[in-house]
């Protein structure tokens, strides 16, 4: 078989790794004809077996944080102990991550357009302006400007045209919004996930 048509996690296991595998096969899986075949006890086989599983399980579970994979991969090879990987990941993922987490940063954009919903409403004014221009004894001229508040049913129209307007404006609000909503709720998945990934080290 072609090597770039492996699987994955093939192509990251080592020679006696797969030597390991093929044995274990033609054993038909038991553990006490592999470790016959290895002179070995029967715990050294089952930790072997072990070890090969967390392996492949790292492979299948390849994560999106670069440090944390690494971790995973030095403790699964030994270079350091899973105790020591599984503080090291806990406390990377309090520190780095919930600070490019932050839940109030994807709120930025929604409270902007939030804001800008509101020009238009301040712009639209229920009352107009006139001007009377008269002249005095003297014959100078004067202008008055008089400002009338319009009756109640054209208050009435314009308050509903307010919200409509207000409504309107606040589409990509909306839009926004959910799309905050969306992602959060997959970056919590994804957070269970990691949690999970965790206990794979104990």
């Amino acid at each position: 078989m072609a090597n770039e048509v492996l699987p994955e996690w093939i192509s990251n296991l080592e020679d006696e790794d797969l030597a390991f595998i093929k044995k274990f096969i033609l054993a038909s899986g038991s553990l006490k004809e592999v470790a016959k075949e290895y002179s070995v006890t029967y715990p050294t086989v089952r930790l072997r077996l072990d070890k090969l599983i967390q392996k492949i399980q790292l492979s299948e579970n390849t994560e999106s944080e670069p440090y944390i994979s690494l971790i995973k991969r030095l403790a699964v090879n030994e270079k350091i102990d899973f105790d020591t990987a599984k503080i090291l990941i806990s406390e990377y993922k309090k520190i780095y991550l919930s600070k490019r987490q932050n839940k109030w940063t994807g709120l930025v954009i929604p409270c902007i357009c939030l804001l800008l919903s509101f020009l238009p409403i301040l712009g639209s004014v229920s009352y107009y302006s006139s001007t009377k221009t008269f002249t005095d004894e003297n014959g100078k001229v004067i202008s008055e400007v008089v400002t009338t508040k319009e009756n109640d049913t054209a208050a009435g129209s314009e308050t509903a045209s307010m919200i409509l307007l207000f409504l309107f404006c606040n589409i990509p609000t909306a839009v926004y919004m959910a799309i905050y909503f969306a992602c959060r709720e997959k970056i919590k998945k994804n957070s269970e996930l990691e949690k999970m990934n965790i206990l794979d080290l104990e």
